[in-house]
C-alpha cells in the first residue's frame, strides 16, 4: 500500500475508527476520517473536510472541500 499524506506533521490529520486505503491514494493534512471509512486506489482527498463513517469511496476519486456523512 502506498499512502501519501501531505504534511505528515500537521495536527490537523485525524483518523478514527477503522480505515481502508487502496494503493497511491493522497490525503491532505485537514482531512478527518470517521471509520469504518474505505477508500479506492489512486484517489486524492483534500480540503478542510470530515469523511465517515460508513463511508466507501471508490478507485481514482478527487474529492475537494466537500463534508461527507452518512
Amino acid at each position: 500500500m502506498s499512502l501519501n499524506i501531505i504534511d505528515q506533521k500537521s495536527t490537523n490529520f485525524q483518523i478514527d475508527g477503522k480505515l481502508i486505503i487502496g494503493n497511491n491514494t493522497t490525503i491532505s493534512e485537514d482531512v478527518k476520517i470517521i471509520g469504518p471509512v474505505i477508500i479506492g486506489e489512486n484517489s486524492h482527498i483534500s480540503g478542510s473536510i470530515t469523511i465517515g463513517p460508513n463511508v466507501s469511496i471508490g478507485n481514482n476519486c478527487k474529492i475537494f472541500e466537500s463534508e461527507l456523512i452518512i
